[in-house]
């Protein structure tokens, strides 16, 4: 049931101009599946919502998604994938000037 309106939502989000709505679902359903340690399917989201990264106004939405892939390759012990999550989080809140943003990835 959850996923028929994950799937209505992506599909409304999907009519919408911009990529940010868009973007941010395929982060919160991958939060949601990451949650329930349905790690490769939350990766699945994640990596559709980042595949879109450069189209989105609001950088901070791709710098969550990589930060939460960092956890799931961190959980799953491939570091160096965790690793790159997390330098790629890093770099985005940077960019952005975003003090929590960066603090968090050193947690």
């Amino acid at each position: 049931m959850a996923q028929l309106y994950a799937d209505s939502a992506l599909a409304i989000a999907s009519k919408i101009p911009g990529k940010d709505l868009f973007v941010r679902l395929h982060e919160r359903i991958g939060l949601t599946y990451h949650g329930r340690g349905a790690f490769f399917t939350a990766l699945n989201y994640y990596d559709k919502g980042a595949a879109l990264g450069n189209q989105v106004k609001n950088k901070s939405i791709l710098a969550a998604i990589y930060l939460n892939k960092s956890d799931i390759y961190h959980q799953v012990a491939d570091y160096v994938k965790s690793i790159e999550a997390n330098e790629n989080a890093l770099n985005i809140y940077t960019a952005i000037n975003d003090v929590g943003g960066v603090a968090s990835c050193y947690i």
